[in-house]
């Protein structure tokens, strides 16, 4: 498959995260490893090795050079040991696996398709199409009575990592104009009245990738144009509109969004970069507001692309 326009991004955002001060990628690195468990899993919030926190610490190291051979054998060791059960679970364990690989890679910012063992490539291959919706969506588990916008754009995600395009796109599409909304967001259920901007930032994604029309989708203006109306004062993005402020999550997934559809113009550049450093914690860590006090890996990572994302030198 033809090297997606997220995954040039993501090499753009690693060879940024890859200039910054070695005291810097090393706190970062030292907090994210600190997480890693005698098993080889990164833990969750309460501290219990987790496929889903797995993933995102993987990247986060792997986008600032992180990953030793020791690291890479560790988690090597739990992927084989944790055989994904859900969708969700196989993007995580795909993007771990990602991770290890592409930190061999000579240049080392572009991530490679997974190289599986045809076993294992079938089966995640199974349970990816299991996951397909009767409305054309994607779900979590065989069995949910209506696709979701976010775990379909996990599901192209999926697809890509896998090297195998979805099938039946033009069901795609139709599934997920339907959640499209008036304020020209997208809705993540089928009875949200407005959008919002984590749905809306996949189904830019899933726009990009799918459309006949590429980046000349009509739907794709509106939605780019409700993430970008969708900063807060605080310089972040609200998950939804009436949220009381921004979160470092839906920050990340608009910033990185409209930059994969070259509109970033319209937002306030250093408002953003000034509420992920204020997300930033002692530790290495990013926590998911300025106000909270904890951090974790995914929020580490989603404030590593952001700044990085955003040319921060530092």
């Amino acid at each position: 498959m033809e090297q997606s326009v997220l995954a040039r991004l993501d090499g753009q955002i690693a060879w940024t995260a890859r200039q910054w001060p070695h005291q810097m990628r090393q706190r970062l690195a030292g907090y994210i490893l600190a997480q890693q468990t005698a098993g080889g899993g990164f833990t969750d919030k309460a501290g219990s090795p987790d496929l889903y926190y797995t993933g995102w610490a993987l990247r986060g190291l792997w986008l600032i050079g992180g990953i030793d051979d020791h690291t890479r054998g560790m988690t090597g060791r739990y992927l084989q040991a944790s055989p994904p059960k859900d969708l969700i679970e196989l993007t995580s364990w795909l993007m771990a696996e990602l991770a290890i690989q592409g930190s061999n890679a000579v240049q080392g910012t572009t991530l490679p398709t997974a190289r599986l063992e045809r076993a294992q490539g079938a089966e995640f291959r199974a349970l990816l199409h299991a996951s397909r919706s009767d409305d054309g969506g994607y779900v979590r588990a065989a069995g949910a009575p209506a696709g979701s916008t976010y775990l379909t754009f996990l599901a192209l995600l999926t697809s890509q990592m896998l090297g195998e395009p979805l099938p039946h796109a033009d069901r795609l599409l139709e599934f997920l104009r339907s959640r499209r909304r008036e304020d020209g967001g997208f809705a993540e259920g089928p009875y949200a009245r407005f959008g919002s901007v984590n749905p809306t930032a996949a189904a830019v994604a899933t726009l990009l990738a799918l459309s006949p029309t590429g980046g000349q989708d009509p739907s794709l203006e509106g939605a780019c144009r409700f993430l970008q109306h969708a900063q807060h004062a605080d310089g972040g993005w609200r998950a939804w509109p009436h949220s009381a402020g921004g979160d470092l999550l839906s920050t990340f997934t608009a910033l990185y969004m409209l930059a994969a559809a070259g509109r970033l113009e319209n937002v306030d550049a250093a408002g953003a970069v000034a509420f992920a450093q204020a997300c930033l914690r002692e530790d290495g860590s990013f926590a998911g507001t300025p106000a909270e006090t904890q951090g974790d890996v995914e929020f580490t990572c989603y404030g590593i692309s952001t700044l990085a994302l955003l040319k921060v030198e530092s």
